[in-house]
């Protein structure tokens, strides 16, 4: 999964695990997945969200902008106290949801793993569990 380490340089900007500054909750790499043909095209994302984040409303927080953004699938809180997210939708609308990790999200990150997926069978709606 590609991965962008939560932490913040002097400028107060999240890093990639390569250390380069990148834009707040900008994934490392917004390439479209092969089997999607544009912005509008159906995919799915799987993403992987470590650090201080179970118990202070993360999966909400999560849940909100990914029903804002018309997305389907669920926020899970894992045994080891991380977070997976899976959703589906419009490519750029799943992009839109990677984004928001820089939007100053609940509880503090150490690192947001994610990799496309085709789309499945999710569905409707946004679920947390």
């Amino acid at each position: 999964m590609p991965r962008q380490d939560a932490g913040e340089n002097a400028d107060g900007q999240l890093s990639t695990t390569s250390g380069q500054p990148s834009p707040p909750g900008r994934p490392e790499t917004t390439d479209h997945p092969p089997w999607s043909g544009g912005v509008d095209e159906e995919t799915r994302v799987a993403v992987h969200v470590e650090g201080a984040v179970q118990g202070v409303g993360m999966r909400a927080w999560i849940a909100a902008r990914a029903r804002a953004l018309e997305l389907r699938g669920r926020a899970t809180n894992l045994r080891d106290g991380s977070v997976e997210i899976v959703a589906q939708g419009p490519w750029d609308a799943c992009e839109a949801l990677l984004r928001a990790f820089g939007d100053n999200p609940p509880g503090k990150l150490r690192s947001v793993e994610y990799r496309w997926e085709e789309p499945g069978d999710e569905p409707a709606g946004f679920r947390t569990s």
